[in-house]
Parts: C-alpha cells; structure tokens; sequence
C-alpha cells in the first residue's frame, strides 16, 4: 500500500527537486507539492473563490472612494512621464504579484502547476487590465497604453520565470516608505497609497550566488543579493528628480526561518519586500550618494 501511494504521489506530484525556484523550494499555500496533473479540490476551490472575489471587491471600494470617485467619459491618455515613469515600476511589479496570487490560489484548489502559472499569469494581466479602463473613466486619469505595457511585461515575466531557471535567479521588489520618513515631500496630488508614487522604490534582485561561477560560490553568501532599483522623488514639486540605486538586498526565504505551512507559502511574499540596505544613488540632480540604510538619510 505505501509503495502504491508512494508511485501515485510521484505521478501526480512534482518531486522536490525538480521545482526548486533558484536553489529553494516553491511551496503551496496548502503545504502540498505542485501537481503534474489537474484534480479539483471542490469545498477548497470555492473557499479561494470566495476570498478572491472578496479581495477584488474591497479593492474596487477602496479605488472608487479613492482615484476613482470623479469620474468623466472613457478617454485614452498615455502618460509615460507625468511621474517620472515611477508608476511604471508599480504596474510591472503590481501585475507580477496578481500573477504569482493567482497561480497559487489555481493550485490551492488542485490545478497543475504548469495551468495554473499561464491562467494565473493571465488573470493577473486581466484585473491590471479591468483597472486601466476604469481609470478610462476617471477625471484625473485615463487608458494608459504605457501602463498596459508595463503590465504585460510583469505578467510575461512571471510565466516566462516558469520556464526559465535563469529568469528566476531575478525578483522584484518593492518597498513603501511615506516621503517625510526618507527626508522628502509627498506627492502634491496623490489621492491614495497606491499612486503616491514619491514613497515608493521599485527593485529587481538579483541572486548573485547562483549567477557566480560554481568554484566561487562557496566564498559568497547565498542570502546576500544585488538590487538595482528606481524611484522618483517629490513628484508634483519643482525639485521632482529620479533615482537610480544599487544596493545590497536579503534573500528572505534563506534567512527567515522554516515554519508551518502557511509561514513557509507567506515567506514566498515577504521576500518580494525589500529592506534598507547600504546602496548608492545616482539622479542627474546632484552626485552619486551612499546610504547606509537606503532609502534612509541618516
């Protein structure tokens, strides 16, 4: 009997060590492995389901008390520049985490791994989407074909890091500091902690350890990455100016510690975080500066 169900689990489940994420392990967010294969799990589907459209109705309140509560007829504006390009960063990395939240709630109700990273990655793209014609129809706002662009280029990256090994040795990231925190002015017109755009930082980590030659691999720690970011500062004022940063960043899924299994499935996210680091900026408003504890001045 345990042999049966041993050759069984190895069917229909992916064996460890055939999906590990860049050195570590995918885990789902009901502690099973990916299936190979599609098995609906009926009263777990519909719970997902619930939560899911429970989520997106919240957020849809929330935007139309918020960027949404004056609205006008639906009109096509791109806005490439108008902060600085700082929301772009926002819709690349926004539409990778719908992607990644979607795929796992596919899989939390029993659809194989492969399904449920191309749906996933389509329903994320699709509720990006559902968002920019709506902000068609706000005032203040418009149908944006740059953002969808971005859009679809952090929904293809995901799917495209199912497929690559060398894609997924890079994260994106984000971190969220209020201007007056980091020295800086808030964003005159932000409507929301969504589009204040002047205290946000967008990340790429990069996982140097598995991009080094295997010899030298040893002498680099496998937590410690390299993030390249950007963001744009005192948008709305006269001194708005953008930042390019290098930084030292955390691989949080190697220093966290192992837990339950809904722990070891959030840790996925919290490493999606990026912490203060020592990096230096670079903005054509003044010379190369070194933080300590980045986006921080001390």
């Amino acid at each position: 009997m345990h042999t049966a169900r041993a050759q069984q689990d190895s069917t229909e489940f992916i064996p460890w060590n055939e999906f590990q994420y860049a050195g570590q392990h995918l885990y789902t967010i009901d502690g099973s492995q990916p299936r190979r294969t599609t098995q609906i799990k009926p009263f777990t589907a519909a719970l997902i389901g619930a939560g899911t459209a429970g989520l997106i109705a919240g957020l849809h309140i929330y935007q139309a008390n918020t960027i949404w509560a004056k609205q006008a007829s639906f009109r096509i504006v791109d806005d490439w520049d108008v902060e600085l390009n700082a929301d772009k960063g926002g819709h690349f990395v926004g539409s990778y985490l719908e992607s990644k939240l979607a795929t796992d709630a596919l899989m939390g109700a029993g659809y194989d791994w492969d399904f449920a990273v191309i749906c996933g990655g389509l329903m994320g793209l699709g509720y990006q989407f559902y968002v920019e014609v709506l902000d068609g129809y706000g005032v203040n706002w418009g149908f944006s074909p740059s953002d969808m662009m971005f859009n679809v280029l952090g929904s293809g990256f995901y799917i495209a890091r199912h497929y690559s090994p060398f894609l997924q040795n890079f994260t994106p990231k984000a971190d969220f500091f209020p201007s007056p925190w980091i020295g800086e002015k808030t964003r005159k017109y932000a409507l929301s902690v969504i589009d204040d755009y002047s205290a946000w930082t967008w990340w790429l980590s990069i996982n140097v350890h598995n991009l080094l030659p295997e010899p030298l691999q040893q002498w680099y720690p496998s937590w410690l990455n390299i993030a390249v970011g950007y963001a744009a500062r005192n948008i709305d004022w006269d001194d708005a100016s953008r930042k390019y940063i290098i930084s030292f960043d955390f691989d949080l899924e190697k220093i966290l510690p192992e837990g339950g299994t809904f722990w070891n499935w959030l840790r996925q996210y919290v490493n999606m975080i990026k912490l203060p680091a020592p990096a230096i900026e670079f903005s054509p408003n003044h010379p190369p500066r070194f933080y300590l504890l980045y986006p921080f001045k001390l």
